[in-house]
């Protein structure tokens, strides 16, 4: 029986060494993992990424601008309801390569260059565009591409309506010279006496 015991012992402080061992080994690679998670997240919690990404949605869909993103191997991996109404897209493009749906040149030049391009003007089908690309950086480099567009005639009635705004402006602004003028003679007038049936 001595023997028995002894040797249960032996076996169990070896268990107990190999169990103690493992649980070393999983706290240290759960911190590790952990560390790297958060640094993949940058510090941010679940609840705080959750609420970025429904910022980021919110904000996309917000803007009247298309705006569409891509990877760095072209899938599309955003785009907000204008840039599809501007595209004639109902279905979900997400995952799907930007080659057929946009005119995908200027974003993957600025996808190779890293450099953006700012106020292209595009034909796509029955439309004029106007495009503007910005890349996106990460560690490594270039990690993918954001792009604005506009519907070129939608900024052609903007601009004719600023100019409809400045031209009347302009007018306002001659009349109240010109009335202006009328005051400062008739003050003169008062302070000579003088009245405007004498003036006449």
């Amino acid at each position: 029986m001595d023997d028995v015991r002894a040797q249960i012992f032996k076996d169990l402080s070896k268990e107990m060494v190999v169990s103690l061992v493992a649980i070393m080994i999983s706290i240290i690679g759960s911190y590790m993992l952990a560390r790297s998670i958060r640094k993949d997240t940058l510090g941010l919690e679940p609840f705080e990424i959750a609420n970025l990404y429904k910022e980021k949605n919110a904000v996309l869909q917000s803007v009247k601008e298309g705006i569409l993103a891509i990877d760095q191997n072209g899938l599309i991996t955003s785009m907000n309801q204008p840039a599809k109404k501007l595209l004639d897209i109902k279905e979900s493009v997400r995952h799907l390569n930007v080659d057929g749906l946009f005119p995908s040149k200027y974003l993957f030049e600025v996808l190779k260059s890293g450099e953006p391009q700012a106020d292209k003007e595009i034909s796509w089908e029955d439309k004029s565009v106007i495009v503007n690309c910005t890349p996106i950086f990460d560690s490594e480099g270039v990690s993918g591409v954001v792009a604005s567009f506009r519907d070129r005639t939608e900024i052609e009635e903007m601009v004719n309506t600023l100019s409809e705004v400045k031209m009347h402006s302009e007018d306002l602004r001659a009349q109240t010279h010109e009335f202006t003028n009328k005051l400062y003679v008739l003050s003169g007038l008062i302070q000579l006496g003088s009245t405007m049936k004498q003036s006449i």
